[in-house]
């Protein structure tokens, strides 16, 4: 029998390769940040909400995913987070600015203006999620126990 839940789902997803994974958290990450950017521009509190989850949820399954149910070094997995999240901001944030009202001209600038912010977004999160992985391998017999036996083996 099949068990269905967070922990199946975490060590399933942590088989991906890195580069399904970032595909993944970026489509994702989209989604959400269009849903929110339509529910601000309609003024519908809903659908902001609906994209903020959507968008929390994501960035939590990578993060435990990346943290506690794969392989990789503290270094290769922060900055794998580090690029998946800069750049999947950066493709949300374009894509979400292309639907906004008005004239087309300022979501393409706007999309192009963010894509210069990557490389200083990479160095900051790299920071900051290098020491919020150690801390959450640190943690791992509280977060995810079952992870402390062996972790599976990322590509």
């Amino acid at each position: 029998m099949r068990r269905f839940g967070l922990v199946p789902l975490f060590r399933w997803l942590g088989r991906w390769p890195r580069l399904r994974l970032c595909i993944g958290y970026c489509v994702c990450s989209t989604i959400a940040a269009v849903i929110y950017a339509q529910g601000t521009t309609r003024v519908v509190p809903f659908l902001q909400v609906i994209g903020s989850a959507v968008g929390l949820a994501a960035v939590s399954i990578l993060f435990a995913v990346v943290t506690w149910y794969r392989a990789d070094a503290v270094p290769g997995a922060t900055f794998f987070l580090a690029v998946t999240v800069s750049l999947s901001y950066t493709i949300g944030f374009g894509v979400a600015a292309l639907f906004l009202p008005g004239s087309a001209r300022v979501g393409i600038i706007l999309a192009i203006g963010g894509l210069f912010s990557i490389p200083v977004r990479i160095l900051v999160m790299s920071m900051i999620l290098g020491v919020l992985i150690s801390l959450g391998r640190r943690l791992r017999h509280f977060f995810a126990p079952e992870t402390i036996e062996g972790v599976p083996h990322g590509t």
